[in-house]
């Protein structure tokens, strides 16, 4: 499980690509418990494939 922040690192993108673009894509792999954002960091590499053909 990453971090929003972590996610970042690991995909070369700002903040506001992140939590403006990415976070609220409905195929992109993450949960929201309460008011905070994860990422599968399992499915992330998936969905990087995906995202790549």
């Amino acid at each position: 499980m990453l971090t929003p922040i972590e996610g970042m690192k690991e995909l070369g993108v700002g903040r506001n690509a992140m939590y403006g673009d990415l976070l609220k894509r409905k195929d992109f792999p993450c949960f929201k418990i309460g008011s905070k954002y994860y990422i599968n960091s399992q499915k992330l590499q998936d969905w990087i494939d995906k995202q790549c053909k």
